[in-house]
């Protein structure tokens, strides 16, 4: 069984629901972060590289997955587990703008 401590289906689906969840909300929360930090002269233009340097990750995030469950499904998982994991983590350290 990929995940270790999901005994059912419902489980399973219930985590894969809440990780869709969050992956949404924190691309929300990005672009949102963006236009806080940058001037109001380049909010479009990092808005823009913002959403290119996602795209990008997703495609190599779907390569590197797919390649992944290949060979190690269990691995996939854990990988992107930890992932947002550290994405979460280093959301703590962005600093607030001093109003």
């Amino acid at each position: 069984m990929v995940l270790y401590f999901a005994t059912s289906w419902y489980l399973v689906l219930l985590l894969a629901f809440f990780f869709v969840c969050f992956i949404a909300v924190s691309s929300s929360l990005l672009n949102s972060s963006v236009v806080d930090i940058f001037p109001t002269s380049l909010r479009a233009m990092a808005v823009c590289l913002t959403l290119m340097a996602g795209r990008t990750g997703v495609v190599g995030g779907s390569l590197m997955i797919g390649a992944l469950i290949e060979t190690r499904c269990s691995l996939a998982f854990v990988v992107l587990s930890g992932v947002s994991l550290l994405c979460a983590f280093l959301g703590y350290f962005v600093p607030s703008p001093h109003k």
